[in-house]
């Protein structure tokens, strides 16, 4: 899947579908971290909007998407939620020198009187709020809230397109997506646990060799579960091997799904 251009990018009916699909349009949301949040937003809420005037299913394509912010998951879920649901869950996050230089480099000047101001009504400034002030060495778990559903959510059909490299914050999408069975699920099982998946990443140079890696600092729970210890990824509901080199077939299911959802009147 391509990362060139707009992370979020609307095909309709009277447009050139990449897919080849007829009767639906097509939303391909490359990444959950790239551009700016502000035109994320406005993307999204446009092309649900006009989805919703066409009163067309609507196929959601995550394929290929490494993750990101949190923020911009939620966003997406909060579109076509049908149900009250923590997203994520919690996060489990332990302090340590260079997790405590990160957050105080973003909870100063106008961001501290925001967080102080309205900790205690709301749930992102309440986690940045409760981060900054982790003890060294401790570790804690912060709940959130459940989301309200939006009056402005799409209600019309949906479906969704995932990969093996379909990773991060795009796996507790794929999870809730699925346990709240918004939804089928088409292609391959994605790269993550269902539970949830590791966050709050922070480079690291290795002195001897100059390579860069990106070590975790958070855990986010997608869901209440406790044991670790048998980790399995979200598998598709229609499974499609192979789905880069195999789109007549990809093509082929998802039409059939399509044409199951005639127009709204």
């Amino acid at each position: 899947i391509s990362q060139g251009g707009p992370a979020v990018q609307w095909t309709y009916p009277n447009e050139t579908n990449p897919l080849g699909l007829e009767g639906a349009s097509l939303l391909t949301v490359s990444s959950f971290s790239q551009g700016r949040f502000g035109k994320y937003q406005r993307r999204l809420w446009k092309g649900f909007q006009h989805a919703k005037e066409l009163g067309l299913p609507v196929v959601i394509d995550l394929r290929g998407n490494a993750g990101g912010q949190s923020a911009r998951m939620e966003m997406l879920w909060r579109h076509v939620a049908t149900a009250r649901r923590q997203l994520p869950f919690g996060l489990v996050a332990k302090q340590s020198p260079e997790t405590l230089r990160d957050i105080r480099r973003h909870f100063k000047r106008l961001r501290k009187r925001w967080v102080d101001k309205h900790k205690d009504s709301s749930q992102d400034a309440r986690y940045i709020y409760d981060l900054a002030h982790l003890p060294m060495g401790e570790v804690d778990t912060l709940e959130f809230g459940a989301q309200p559903l939006a009056d402005w959510r799409f209600k019309g059909p949906v479906c969704l397109l995932m990969d093996g490299e379909s990773a991060s914050a795009t796996v507790s999408f794929a999870g809730a997506f699925q346990h709240e069975r918004r939804g089928p699920v088409f292609g391959e099982p994605c790269l993550g646990p269902q539970q949830g998946t590791m966050g709050n990443p922070m480079l690291k140079v290795l002195p001897e060799s100059g390579i860069v890696v990106s070590m975790s600092t958070a855990i986010y729970m997608a869901e209440a579960q406790g044991d670790w210890t048998n980790p399995s990824p979200v598998r598709p509901d229609v499974f499609i091997p192979q789905i880069w080199r195999n789109e007549d077939a990809l093509r082929a299911n998802l039409q059939t799904w399509i044409d199951s959802h005639p127009p709204a009147k």
